[in-house]
């Protein structure tokens, strides 16, 4: 990235590197809040998930360091939503007994997270497409991919998981109807 061009205020180059500063803050976020919630979760798949994510994030986190090392000026924000997203939820659900409930709150609040970060990430890509910086656009386009990825396998979690509970349920009633019947 150039970084001996001009930046007025306003420009498509100063939107770049709010959004990439935004990215690096979000990931470094995710990374320090995802331990708390792996811990919280008790769905092996879920946490699979949920690792696998730390791992991503230490990744991108990393990616997205070596864009905004390259900035002359320091974040002029960072996000904060996502911060109480994840911090709320962590105190709140720690009340919560192990179970299916919270394994399906922390996938939801994960995949809110996740949510939270296509919009920034896909207009960082474009930009860095408009701006030429295509080192940048090759990792937000992993980073696009991964979050894509990993929405899908919380998806997946969430269907089985009500899945299970819808059957359980029905075996539930059947088997109060048979003993309602047998008297």
């Amino acid at each position: 990235m150039a970084d001996d061009v001009s930046r007025p205020p306003g420009s498509f180059p100063e939107i770049y590197l709010d959004l990439a500063w935004n990215l690096a803050a979000s990931t470094r976020i995710m990374h320090l809040k995802l331990p708390a919630l792996i811990a919280a979760a008790s769905d092996p798949e879920l946490v699979a998930i949920l690792g696998d994510c730390m791992a991503l994030t230490g990744h991108h986190d990393g990616a997205l360091n070596a864009i905004v090392s390259r900035i002359d000026r320091p974040a002029r924000f960072h996000a904060a939503e996502l911060e109480t997203l994840l911090g709320t939820s962590e105190r709140e659900l720690s009340g919560w007994p192990r179970g299916d409930a919270r394994d399906l709150a922390i996938a939801n609040v994960v995949r809110s997270a996740v949510y939270m970060a296509i919009p920034t990430c896909e207009l960082a890509a474009n930009l860095a497409t408009l701006l030429e910086y295509r080192h940048d656009v090759a990792a937000l386009s992993r980073l696009r991919e991964d979050i894509a990825v990993t929405d899908s396998r919380l998806q997946a979690v969430i269907r089985t998981q009500l899945a299970a509970h819808r059957l359980a349920r029905a075996t539930s009633e059947a088997v109060k109807s048979d003993l309602n019947a047998a008297r």
